[in-house]
């Protein structure tokens, strides 16, 4: 019932909200394939103030990602056997605020700003992402349509979202949100708060690393979309190291080029 209301009140005040930020910006992304291993849908949110906060020269921005399927009621996302762990699959649109040339590290500070939010949402009490000690290479031209952009390979050192988030009305409130954005991107889920709660392991905030996929399309001025899809690696059980974007690279890759990019 409560699950119901909210997304009553996420489609009556905050889609249109979403709509608007998409003129503003000057685009908006449509993935016409999903992997098996993820949500079947990609839900939005703005980004706008979490990297402005961050001391990002942006005037909008926008986030649109999936996370791993849910699997006996939780998202893989949150099951640290599954090698949709920790992963993110998506991409952001952006709009500047200056003419301000950007490097590949400067792409990168947009996922540090979001998954340190994020972090923040899960309730871990330090979040920590950063790139320093990763290298970024370009690894060839990437095309969506009329749109010809660079792809990088790279990675991060992160925290993982899952810990003692405790029952405050901040999480709450992302659990009720997820749910309802993504139901509403795709009718054909029915999708509930507790899907994207982690249950309690031995392994609260732990530290990680990650290897990660980012496209970068400059589609007319000042106006850019970053996608990006990663994997995690991690040391698991006597020393054996566990790398998940090696069995998830295809599938990223994948994803990624059935982007379409829509200027509004």
């Amino acid at each position: 019932m409560i699950v119901r209301f909210y997304q009553k009140l996420v489609k009556l005040f905050y889609l249109p909200l979403l709509e608007d930020l998409a003129k503003e910006i000057g685009c908006k992304l449509v993935f016409h394939h999903l992997p098996d291993r993820y949500i079947p849908a990609i839900m939005s949110c703005e980004m706008t103030q979490t990297w402005r906060t961050a001391g990002l020269d942006i005037l909008k921005g926008q986030n649109h990602f999936t996370i791993g399927k849910i699997v006996n009621g939780m998202s893989t996302r949150f099951d640290r056997n599954a090698p949709e762990y920790q992963s993110w699959l998506g991409g952001y649109t952006m709009k500047l605020s200056t003419d301000k040339s950007w490097t590949v590290k400067d792409y990168c500070m947009l996922a540090v700003a979001d998954q340190n939010s994020w972090l923040r949402w899960y309730g871990d009490p330090k979040p920590f992402t950063i790139v320093d000690g990763w290298k970024y290479c370009d690894v060839g031209e990437i095309k969506l349509g009329p749109y010809s952009g660079t792809l990088y390979e790279g990675g991060f050192t992160t925290h993982s979202d899952v810990g003692i988030t405790h029952n405050t009305l901040r999480f709450r409130f992302a659990l009720y949100g997820q749910a309802a954005l993504y139901n509403l991107a795709n009718a054909n889920l029915d999708l509930e708060p507790r899907n994207f709660a982690p249950r309690a392991s031995g392994f609260g905030y732990e530290k990680l690393g990650g290897r990660v996929y980012l496209g970068v399309f400059d589609i007319k001025p000042r106006v850019k979309v970053v996608l990006y899809g990663n994997g995690i690696v991690l040391t698991t059980g006597r020393g054996l190291r566990t790398d998940t974007f090696d069995v998830l690279r295809d599938d990223l890759i994948k994803t990624m080029k059935s982007c379409e990019i829509i200027e509004v």
